[in-house]
């Protein structure tokens, strides 16, 4: 029984979770040092998804969900400096390290999501 509890947690979902919602979390910044609280808004879902990366670890994602549900109840109240603060703790853990790297690409490079469409990332 607890074999089959181990076995649903190795099949990479919290992997595939950080790396399709963590650059859109990310891609955030320029909108949280402009003040943009509608942007930030409308990426409430996806800052959901992402908490579910520390899902497997309790304490951890208590803290992530309690920072995002902060950082959305500030920005819905128009409270720039509170955003910035809890948009940096929030995106200072060491999972998104990797994210924060550009990667070069030629325009045949495939990943997980443009090889199910037939897609080179160039070609999005």
């Amino acid at each position: 029984l607890g074999s089959q509890a181990v076995w649903a947690d190795a099949q990479g979902e919290p992997t595939a979770c950080l790396t399709r919602y963590g650059p859109q979390i990310l891609g955030l910044k320029g909108a949280v040092e402009k003040g943009d609280m509608e942007a930030i808004l409308k990426k409430e879902s996806k800052f959901k998804l992402l908490n579910s990366f520390w899902r497997n670890d309790p304490v951890l994602f208590e803290k992530y969900s309690t920072l995002s549900e902060k950082l959305l109840e500030a920005a819905d109240d128009g409270k720039k400096d509170e955003v910035k603060k809890l948009y940096k703790e929030y995106t200072s853990d060491s999972v998104f390290d990797p994210l924060k790297i550009p990667i070069k690409r030629n325009k045949f490079t495939m990943s997980v999501y443009s090889y199910g469409a037939g897609k080179s990332l160039t070609d999005q």
